[in-house]
């Protein structure tokens, strides 16, 4: 860790053990099936403190084995017993941290970071990104330094082309306070984000030779699509329309029933982003074509 990532940790460095009370309380038991409500409250916890411990990688469901990784990352943070992830000490914690993280956003949303801003505010930017990135492959990691950079602006940029923001590459209050919502319903439905993406249409047909980021947010849609769309293949995400991902507009065109062109114009373009977008909300494709 940098001697600005360290500066900016401090932000992060609470007690996992408070005498407060905590919502949700601890229910007593590892038993999740006996009260999802409580462990899906607590799923959207966890998974929030990805944004401020870098090893913490998001749980899909409460005691799966991502889950299990998760608690052990935060009782490794807070050098509490190895045992501690079956006990109230790190579920108390877990909730305390995260309570105290929505706190700061709630502050944060309200400034502007602007390039080569550098602080607590760029390290949570940073860590919103990061979590981000693990549900939309458009977004590359970033490294945590504490410092909006050209590398940290241009994952902002992305984020903020992908829910229509002006894609100024800074953190703006309107960009932030999108970020955190985004964060909050990604935390809370992982793998999965109900908030709708919304990338603007380049304004030109996309073909086998165009490059950019609208090729990016088509390549990593539909490679979630083709989870569920077997016919559609999956592609390496580069930003760049090469044959392949020529054949996998085509095999979402069949699916479609359209002219299988092989090209995107702002027709199609907005039907990918729907089904998308409806595969987020439901976890399916019905009716969405």
């Amino acid at each position: 860790m940098s001697k600005a990532q360290a500066e900016n940790h401090v932000f992060w460095d609470v007690p996992a053990v408070t005498p407060h009370a905590v919502d949700p309380p601890w229910p007593g038991s590892r038993r999740a099936e006996e009260d999802k409500e409580v462990w899906g409250a607590l799923k959207q916890k966890l998974n929030l403190l990805a944004v401020a411990l870098p090893d913490l990688e998001p749980a899909a469901s409460p005691l799966s084995p991502q889950w299990e990784a998760a608690m052990a990352s935060f009782c490794r943070q807070y050098k509490l017993p190895g045992d501690a992830s079956e006990k109230a000490v790190c579920w108390d914690g877990v909730v305390f941290c995260s309570s105290r993280i929505a706190k700061r956003a709630e502050e944060w949303q309200k400034k502007a970071l602007q390039t080569e801003a550098s602080g607590q505010g760029v390290d949570l930017l940073q860590g919103c990104l990061c979590l981000l990135a693990y549900l939309y492959p458009a977004l590359d990691l970033v490294e945590r330094t504490g410092v909006l950079d050209q590398q940290t602006q241009a994952q902002l940029m992305r984020f903020q082309k992908q829910f229509g923001l002006p894609a100024s590459g800074e953190g703006d209050p309107k960009t932030l306070e999108c970020l955190w919502k985004v964060c909050l319903s990604a935390a809370e439905a992982y793998p999965r984000c109900k908030v709708p993406v919304r990338p603007p249409y380049p304004g030109v047909v996309l073909r086998q030779g165009a490059r950019g980021d609208s090729i990016r947010f088509l390549q990593s849609y539909l490679n979630q699509i083709a989870a569920f769309a077997p016919a559609i293949p999956h592609v390496e995400i580069t930003g760049i329309f090469d044959q392949a991902t020529e054949q996998q507009i085509k095999a979402f065109q069949k699916r479609a029933g359209v002219a299988e062109s092989g090209e995107v114009e702002q027709p199609l373009f907005q039907a990918i982003i729907a089904a998308f977008n409806q595969l987020c909300t439901s976890g399916s494709l019905k009716d969405a074509q």
